[in-house]
């Protein structure tokens, strides 16, 4: 777009224009192309802002918090702190699916000391929750090789494969497996 400016008019125009714009520094940063060996090595926020992202379970995020607050202790880092807060709560809690049972924060300190209370009650929760899921695929397991264990003695009595298949419920061509003599 041209603008209807001639000679030095013009160039001082741009120029005001310029003052007016606002200049923003930013750095973008690709997190997954950062390996985890160099994130532990370095000692800055934005490593371990990272760190806390990749986190996988309250005493890893605890410990790294502590990091945080050692960092960050200087009134003049007030704001950041509240930032890493809000951040917390609207990021990391989610994606880990605590939120629902985590209050508002003000300050890291608070963060930190919710963790420490809560990392045992996380973990019987986490065990509680392996145990049902361990128990649901033993179960399935189980009614598999019933199942299974059916099929071949139909199949050792001398019942078709299709009529096996039927009884027991497994597919025509497991039942035709377990009827298969075995590989020597």
């Amino acid at each position: 777009m041209e603008i209807p400016f001639p000679g030095k008019r013009k160039q001082a125009f741009l120029w005001r224009l310029a003052d007016d714009h606002p200049r923003q520094r930013y750095f973008l940063l690709d997190e997954s192309r950062v390996p985890e060996e160099k994130l532990r090595e370095s000692e800055g926020i934005a490593a371990l802002l990272l760190r806390l992202e990749r986190a996988r379970n309250p005493e890893d995020m605890r410990g790294l918090i502590g990091d945080l607050l050692a960092q960050l202790q200087a009134p003049e880092y007030l704001h950041l702190r509240r930032f890493f807060v809000v951040w917390l709560e609207r990021v990391v809690f989610k994606r880990s699916g605590i939120t629902n049972e985590v209050q508002e924060f003000q300050d890291v300190q608070e963060v930190n000391v919710m963790l420490a209370e809560r990392v045992a009650q996380w973990e019987e929760e986490f065990k509680r929750q392996g145990r049902e899921e361990g128990m649901q695929q033993g179960m399935q397991q189980g009614r598999a090789d019933a199942s299974r264990d059916f099929a071949r003695r139909l199949l050792n009595d001398g019942m078709s494969p299709e009529r096996v298949a039927e009884l027991s419920g497994l597919a025509l061509d497991a039942v035709f497996k377990l009827a298969a003599p075995p590989l020597q």
